[in-house]
């Protein structure tokens, strides 16, 4: 997957999620951009929210109020996107709001579907209609749900699995070791998604397994600090210094994973011939000789018949005498 001039296949994408940690600050906004760019993330992504239109004000005032304190304004979102680039870091956001899809779709690389909105099907049909990357996140949904989506948004004429990556995801803050599942991202894998994590726990040990079991598309909180204020996402967020540590960790998890073949590699090919056996004469042998396994041992150097062959060259005859741990060749056989 390809997001900007990222591609996801060569390197694991880092994604310093600022979400609401800004608490709608834009100064701080910008300066969590700054240190996110410092250590180590290749993109950082916000949150756009409208209160009204994400929850019910009949019985959720209180919620709408806390929501109003933490949001940016559109305008203000556009002009952190510039200030991003400014800085060469990617811009990325989640829309709350499906009547702002419309507006933005040619403003940003990529899109997020956030867990609360995954089976949301009208909405997830707007962004494949963008024709851009979808970052998919799977929190609280089931392996059979999840496909039962998945096949549901197949359907759409613009649908692509290469522009999609398939996120594991457990929608708790924060999220407890044991139940973070990690596992699931073999499950998901089967799919043929590109698969990603997008992490609510503290710390950045989640970030890592899932690396290693093949996400390229880390997603983690990221805060100034996780005593901020009581704002809960500030708490499984990484500060400046567990993100600094998490893109260390994944480059070099990334450099370790290699090719997803099984190959010998340069450094191993010069290890090959004293390392393996090769066919010798376990005794003097003379010409004319019928050979049978009897006749010969297996040691190190490794020959030009390789041990495997063996079985091919039973039966054949000496042209010549050879010695006692002799290497046999084929061409003195007939």
């Amino acid at each position: 997957m390809k997001i900007q001039n990222f591609d996801t296949l060569k390197k694991i994408f880092l994604i310093a999620e600022i979400g609401n940690n800004h608490e709608g600050n834009f100064k701080l906004a910008k300066k969590l951009i700054l240190l996110a760019k410092k250590n180590g993330a290749d993109a950082v992504k916000f949150q756009f929210i409208t209160p009204k239109n994400l929850v019910n004000p009949n019985n959720n005032e209180k919620r709408i109020k806390q929501l109003k304190k933490l949001c940016l304004s559109l305008k203000e979102i556009f002009e952190l996107r510039l200030y991003a680039k400014k800085n060469k870091i990617i811009f990325l956001c989640s829309f709350f709001d499906l009547e702002k899809i419309y507006k933005v779709k040619n403003k940003f690389p990529a899109f997020k579907i956030p867990s609360g909105d995954n089976n949301n099907i009208s909405m997830i049909n707007e962004y494949i209609n963008t024709k851009k990357p979808i970052l998919y996140s799977s929190g609280m949904l089931s392996s059979k749900l999840l496909e039962k989506i998945i096949n549901r948004l197949k359907k759409n004429k613009n649908f692509s699995k290469k522009k999609i990556c398939l996120m594991h995801c457990v929608s708790n803050y924060p999220l407890e070791n044991r139940d973070s599942n990690m596992n699931s991202l073999i499950d998901i894998k089967k799919m043929g998604f590109e698969i990603g994590y997008s992490d609510h726990a503290i710390g950045i040990d989640n970030c890592l397994v899932a690396a290693a079991l093949g996400a390229r598309v880390i997603e983690k909180h990221f805060t100034l600090s996780h005593n901020f204020s009581k704002f809960r996402d500030h708490k499984h967020s990484a500060n400046p210094k567990e993100l600094k540590a998490l893109s260390e960790k994944i480059k070099k998890i990334n450099f370790m994973l290699g090719s997803s073949k099984k190959i010998i590699g340069k450094t191993e090919e010069k290890n090959i011939k004293s390392l393996r056996r090769g066919v010798y004469a376990s005794k003097n042998l003379k010409k004319n000789d019928k050979l049978s396994l009897k006749d010969f041992i297996l040691l190190r150097p490794e020959t030009r018949l390789k041990i495997e062959d063996v079985d091919k060259i039973i039966g054949k005859k000496l042209k010549k005498n050879c010695n006692k741990y002799s290497e046999i060749y084929l061409k003195n056989l007939y």
